[in-house]
Parts: structure tokens; sequence; C-alpha cells
């Protein structure tokens, strides 16, 4: 083996994240995702709430489901690749969100509890929030949810879920580790997963 040939190898290795690392970090990037992390809110939010069949259902669908879907069809890749990546981005997201405000009325029709209304209508806001970090800064929507996830976690069934809140480190090393995102990205996603709390918080204490 030439020497020439190690060092090109060598160098190889040093540029991959070593696939016994890569295994997990893409599971955890599937396991909580941001899709799963609004699931798991919205199904504490309605057993909380004391949600009946009807409501439950609704918010799933109209708050989770279909904004999820839209989001996916217009997804930034299907989009002209000649468009900025913030009119994409900004479109997707928009998408998203408008589909899941007239789930909100269908929602409260439905005759939801303040609890899954208050997380519905994060959830909601949370996705234009994010969408703007992701325009603005490409901030990481997986370490954003998960930041939200754990917050609310922490929040609401402290102090046993305070140790959710060791969910954030682990997701930001999965992001950067899989280059989804740079550190600073990851950082971003952090500061937005805060921001839509805080609004979460303004909706619990109104």
């Amino acid at each position: 083996m030439s020497m020439k040939w190690k060092g090109s190898l060598m160098s190889s290795l040093l540029a991959e994240p070593a696939i016994q690392a890569v295994i997990p970090a893409r599971i955890t990037s599937i396991i909580l995702g941001p899709a799963v992390c609004a699931a798991l809110m919205l199904t504490g939010a309605a057993v909380a709430g004391g949600a009946g069949t009807r409501s439950t259902l609704t918010a799933a669908t109209t708050v989770l489901i279909l904004p999820y879907l839209t989001g996916w069809a217009f997804k930034e890749r299907r989009l002209p690749a000649t468009w900025p990546h913030r009119t994409r981005s900004a479109l997707r997201h928009g998408a998203a969100a408008a589909v899941g405000t007239a789930g909100l009325f269908a929602t409260h029709a439905a005759g939801a509890p303040a609890e899954l209304m208050q997380t519905s209508i994060t959830l909601i806001a949370g996705s234009v929030i994010l969408g703007l970090g992701r325009a603005w800064t490409n901030a990481s929507a997986h370490v954003g949810m998960v930041t939200l996830l754990a917050l609310w976690l922490a929040s609401s069934l402290a102090p046993v879920s305070v140790f959710a809140l060791l969910l954030v480190p682990v997701m930001v090393w999965s992001r950067v580790l899989l280059r989804e995102h740079t550190g600073t990205q990851a950082v971003s996603g952090i500061v937005t997963g805060i921001a839509v709390f805080v609004l979460y918080l303004i909706l619990h204490s109104a």
C-alpha cells in the first residue's frame, strides 16, 4: 500500500464522521423529529386537558397532519432552484401555517379544551417562528422543536421531566455530526425554540 494511498484513506476517514456515531445520530434525528415532537405535545395537551375523542382527532388532523403534508408538498427541493432560499423557506412554512390556522378554528369548533387550544396555537405560531429562523439563519427545526418539547415537559411535569432538557444537547450533537447544520445554526434553533415556548407561557397565563 503506497504512502500516498494511505494518506488519502486517512484524510477520507478524518473527513467523514465514524459510522458508529452516524447511525445513533440518524436514529435520534428520526425519533425526535419535528413532527414527532409536535405529536407528543399535542397528545400530552389532549390528555392534560381532558379533551374528547372528537376534538383530539380534529386537532391531530388539522393542526398536525395536514400542515405537515402541506409543508412536505412545498418542500424546498420541489420548488424552483433559482428561487432564493429565503423565498422557498417562507413559502413552505407560510403554506403550512395557513393550513394550520384554519385547523385552529376547526379544533375550537370541535370543543377543544383550553390546554389543547393553547398548545395547538403554540405549534402553529411556532411553525411561523421556526420558518423565519430557517429563512434568516438556517436555524435547525429539529433542535428548535426538541427545545420546545423539552421546556414544555419540564414546565408541565416538573420536576421529573427536567431531565427532558438533556434532549437538547443530544439533538444538537445529532444535527451537527450529520452535518445538517453548523453549531451556530443549532444554537439558532435553541433560540427559536425558547421564543416559541415563551409564547406558550403567555398563552397559558392569559
